[in-house]
């Protein structure tokens, strides 16, 4: 029989980790989406910042490969919305 206290602390541990994910990607996608908007605002092109920023917003908020596989097509699909 399994005990229901370890069960709960394993739900426990694992939902902390998800609100910690959630915490990250909403912390990237702000950070992407306000560096994007300044670099466009300097003059350049969306295209020309894009991947530059990506780097830049990894570097300061760490995302595992599952969180940026799901996060790059919706910031990829803002900023061209965004820059019409």
């Amino acid at each position: 029989m399994s005990n229901p206290t370890l069960q709960t602390e394993k739900v426990s541990r694992q939902q902390g980790r998800h609100s910690e994910a959630n915490l990250a990607t909403a912390r990237f996608r702000e950070h992407f989406k306000r560096s994007l908007v300044s670099c466009v605002k300097r003059r350049f092109s969306v295209e020309e910042c894009f991947g530059a920023i990506w780097q830049e917003t990894l570097d300061e908020v760490t995302l595992s490969d599952g969180e940026q596989a799901a996060l790059y097509p919706e910031l990829l699909e803002w900023a061209r919305q965004w820059k019409r």
